[in-house]
């Protein structure tokens, strides 16, 4: 807000431009160091998602190239996700009482561990202690911190900034997938693998060690860079109610963790296995990557507006309508049936990008409106143990049905129930009433 002072006995003209006047002299407020933190939150996230966007590329190169079976190639994929169930929680600990800079730049480190070792690997064993284990500290230590992190920074204007971080994953996807695509074509996944690793390290080590910070208290600033409470139609807990152990005796949370397993369930069905799925019914695997490529731009649409409207009419209500989109996708998919149907595939990039996108950013707001506070860390990483169950089955149980059926119609009708399960499972997620709210102005 601009303040007037009188200046020769006449007042100024005021306007509101984030600035102050001075008489005539006009001097603008420094821009709010949370959105610093949504910038290289939007980053970190782009470069640590980006592993997991290219994993249905290097898929498919180590089928042809290893001879594995579907179900040993996804396993190590899937050992990625499953181990987030113990480093989920240890990452959001850690983070607690560490803070961002440290654990983000480990989590970075470990990942480009990870890809770097995995290029190396010859038996399938090699491949479940590389990528599994380091991966998923890797993951656990960037990606969930980072949405912790910026839910200290802003309560009012949340979803928007985590809209704006999730928009960071989509970027990562349309980006990797061709880039991996090439790479793989030109020098062999193995090559592929080392390079990506080298962009990791170069990039989430660090970044959050030199621009995170752990709070806006610390540098004498509140939550949103205003004192002020915008108008929002979204009911948020006490920031500073919560414990752990009354939060896991809460509906609310076993609803976010369902909401979360669910809904990553669905997501790796149809991510992980789609392009090897679109060259079962004759599409040329670097095609469908890039068509695939495409859902990224449109998911960074889906996180914007999701995150941002979530912040008007509701996370819940957002949340939902993402499922029914993202329903859309999974029919489309399902449907392809050779590369007659190349338009078939355009529709399920463009409705996984705009529903699942609605819904990314949610799924860190909807648990930090309810249980956000100091160890908000911790409760999103217990939480984050859903995503990692949902990150195992989904890959796994794509790869087993196909390897049983010789189909993926099976997985793809899972996926389907998986993503409105997911949608009321989220209604019900909403801030316990037993808290007293801080409850905004309604829209």
């Amino acid at each position: 807000m601009c303040a007037t002072e009188p200046s020769g006995g006449d007042t100024a003209p005021s306007r509101r431009t984030g600035c102050q006047t001075v008489g005539v002299r006009m001097r603008r407020q420094p821009l709010f160091y949370g959105w610093w933190i949504v910038a290289i939150s939007f980053i970190v996230n782009a470069v640590a998602w980006s592993t997991r966007a290219s994993f249905a590329v290097i898929y498919a190169a180590m089928l042809h190239d290893l001879g594995w079976s579907r179900s040993e190639a996804v396993l190590g994929y899937a050992l990625s996700w499953l181990l987030l169930v113990g480093f989920g929680p240890l990452s959001g600990w850690l983070f607690d009482r560490l803070g961002p800079r440290v654990v983000v730049a480990a989590g970075g480190a470990a990942l480009a561990l990870g890809l770097a070792l995995t290029s190396r690997v010859h038996a399938p064993w090699q491949y479940y202690l590389t990528y599994g284990p380091l991966v998923a500290f890797g993951i656990g230590a960037t990606l969930s911190p980072s949405s912790a992190l910026l839910s200290r920074w802003f309560v009012h204007r949340r979803g928007t900034a985590l809209g704006i971080m999730a928009a960071g994953s989509s970027l990562g996807t349309v980006v990797s997938l061709p880039v991996v695509a090439a790479l793989v074509t030109a020098a062999g996944w193995r090559a592929a693998l080392v390079w990506h690793s080298l962009v990791v390290l170069l990039v989430l080590v660090p970044l959050p060690a030199l621009f995170y910070r752990s709070d806006p208290q610390a540098l004498g600033l509140v939550p949103d860079g205003t004192s002020g409470i915008p108008p929002s139609a979204v009911r948020i807990t006490s920031e500073r109610a919560w414990r752990v152990r009354d939060a896991v005796h809460t509906p609310a949370f076993w609803a976010a963790f369902l909401m979360l397993l669910l809904g990553v369930v669905a997501f790796q069905v149809l991510t992980t296995h789609q392009v090897a799925y679109a060259a079962d019914q004759g599409i040329d695997p670097a095609q469908a990557a890039l068509i695939f490529g495409l859902a990224g731009i449109y998911q960074l649409v889906g996180n914007l507006l999701g995150g941002t409207l979530s912040d008007w009419w509701g996370r819940q209500r957002i949340f939902l309508t993402g499922s029914l989109v993202g329903l859309v996708a999974v029919v489309a998919l399902a449907s392809v049936r050779g590369p007659q149907d190349l338009w078939k595939l355009h529709l399920f990039a463009l409705a996984l990008g705009i529903g699942f996108g609605a819904r990314i950013a949610l799924l860190s707001a909807i648990p930090a409106d309810a249980f956000g506070g100091p160890r908000f860390g911790l409760i999103l990483g217990l939480l984050g143990a859903g995503s990692g169950l949902g990150g195992f089955i989904g890959p796994l149980l794509g790869g087993l049905i196909f390897d049983l059926s010789g189909s993926y119609l099976v997985a793809f009708v899972a996926a389907g129930g998986a993503v409105m399960l997911s949608g009321v499972a989220a209604w019900f997620a909403r801030p316990p009433a037993r808290i007293a709210a801080e409850q905004p102005t309604p829209a």
